[in-house]
C-alpha cells in the first residue's frame, strides 16, 4: 500500500505541466546542477538550462532536519509546500499567481525536490513598500492564507525594471493544527498590519471561494490533514472576523 507522502506525490505529479512554464521546468534540458549555500534551511541546488534561465531545487535528503522540526515539519514537507504554495497561488488568480516562481517537483541527479523558476529583482524587497503598495497588500494576504511561518527580509525580492514584488520560500508554510509557529510575515507585519487590517470585499470572496470549493482551490490532496485541516480553520476565522491578525 502507497504511503500517505507516496499518495501526495502521485496526486501533485498529475497536476503539474498544466502550461508551458511547468513543462519546461519538469521536462526541460539541465546543462549545470551546482549546491548554494542558502543557511539555515539548506538544501538548494542551482539548476541551470541551454537558454541561461536558473532554477532552484530543494530536496527532501538536503535539508537541515533541525531546523525543519523546529518549524513542525518532517524532510517530507517542505519541497510538496513549495508546490502546494504555487498551485494555490494559480488558483487565487493572476494577482497572486505573478507574485510566485513557477514551482514544479522534479527529480534531479536521482533526487526528488521542488524546483521553483529563478524571480527577478534584488533583495531585500523593501522598495515595494514604496512602489507597490497593492502587491505587498496582496502578499500579506497570500501569506496569511497559507500560514507563511517564516517570511522574512531574505526571501522576497523588489524588480524595479518589471515593477513586480516577488515572493519565495514557502517549504515552511501550511502549519499543523496547533502548530507552535504562527503566522510570522515580514510583509504582512511592515504593511497590513500598520496599514490596512480590515480585508476588501474582493478578499473576503476569495476566502469564501477557497472554503466553498470543498479541497482548498485544489491543494488539500497535496497537505498532511492536520495541515489542511488548519488551514481551513484559519480562513473560517478570517472570514468571520474580516481582519488581518497581529503576527
Amino acid at each position: 500500500m502507497a504511503s500517505d507522502h507516496a499518495r501526495r506525490v502521485d496526486h501533485l505529479l498529475g497536476m503539474q505541466g498544466g502550461d508551458e512554464r511547468e513543462r519546461a521546468l519538469f521536462e526541460g534540458e539541465i546543462t549545470s546542477y551546482d549546491p548554494l549555500d542558502t543557511g539555515a534551511s539548506g538544501g538548494t541546488y542551482v539548476a541551470t538550462f541551454p537558454d541561461g534561465s536558473a532554477a532552484y531545487h530543494k530536496r527532501h535528503d538536503s535539508l537541515h532536519t533541525a531546523n525543519v522540526h523546529a518549524f513542525g515539519h518532517d524532510v517530507n514537507g517542505p519541497p510538496l509546500h513549495e508546490c502546494a504554495a504555487w498551485h494555490f497561488a494559480k488558483a487565487l488568480g493572476p494577482r497572486y499567481e505573478r507574485l510566485l516562481p513557477t514551482t514544479v517537483y522534479r527529480r534531479i541527479e536521482g533526487r526528488w525536490g521542488s524546483l521553483a523558476a529563478e524571480l527577478p529583482g534584488t533583495k531585500p524587497g523593501r522598495p515595494a513598500f514604496v512602489h507597490a503598495v497593492d502587491q505587498v497588500n496582496d502578499a500579506g494576504f497570500f501569506d496569511v492564507l497559507i500560514g507563511q511561518q517564516d517570511r522574512h527580509g531574505n526571501n522576497f525580492l523588489w524588480d524595479a525594471e518589471g515593477g513586480r514584488l516577488g515572493l519565495f520560500d514557502h517549504g515552511f508554510a501550511f502549519p499543523a493544527v496547533g502548530a507552535e509557529h504562527r503566522v510570522r510575515s515580514a510583509v504582512l507585519r511592515n504593511q497590513r498590519r500598520w496599514k490596512q487590517m480590515k480585508l476588501t470585499d474582493e478578499e473576503v470572496e476569495l476566502i469564501e471561494r477557497v472554503l466553498g470549493s470543498g479541497d482548498l482551490l485544489g491543494i488539500t490532496p497535496l497537505l498532511e490533514p492536520e495541515r489542511a485541516d488548519e488551514m481551513t480553520r484559519r480562513l473560517e476565522s478570517l472570514g468571520e472576523h474580516r481582519m488581518i491578525p497581529r503576527v
